[in-house]
């Protein structure tokens, strides 16, 4: 099982549970405890980076080191994503997304295509991972960052 965050004041969530993704957004970071009852393979979290802040980048940084600090009370390995990481799997995530609309109608928000775009870049990289670096920041569970 994999879970994967796009934080933000309307935060995407991506669930993967054997072959099925589950996507919804939330909007107060409360909200998202309800998906931390699972001993997930990963957790996946797009992170944050800004010289000047304005209040929703607080908002989001703060909900970063909720989830960071959820994780780390969990024991859940949690992988930090730079926001570009999903940009080449954006297409795949809407892809995916679409198919389920065509059997549900269920109407999905960005945030979701967003968070689902981070969780196929993990699991591609992660393939990768075996033989060489990739750049993504782990916080593994010695809670030290390192960069594979």
């Amino acid at each position: 099982m994999l879970l994967a965050i796009d934080p933000g004041v309307t935060t995407g969530v991506a669930v993967k549970i054997r072959d099925s993704y589950i996507t919804a957004c939330v909007k107060e970071p409360a909200d998202l405890w309800q998906y931390f009852n699972a001993p997930y393979e990963a957790v996946i979290v797009e992170t944050f980076a800004a010289q000047i802040i304005s209040h929703h980048g607080l908002h989001t940084v703060r909900l970063v080191g909720g989830v960071e600090a959820l994780c780390h009370h969990l024991r859940l390995p949690l992988y930090l994503q730079p926001p570009q990481r999903r940009k080449a799997f954006m297409n795949s995530a809407r892809n995916i997304l679409h198919a389920q609309w065509e059997r549900t109608h269920t109407r999905h928000e960005v945030h979701e295509e967003d968070a689902l775009a981070h969780m196929l870049a993990w699991e591609h990289h992660t393939r990768a991972r075996n033989s060489e670096g990739t750049g993504t920041v782990v916080i593994p569970m010695n809670r030290k960052r390192t960069n594979e």
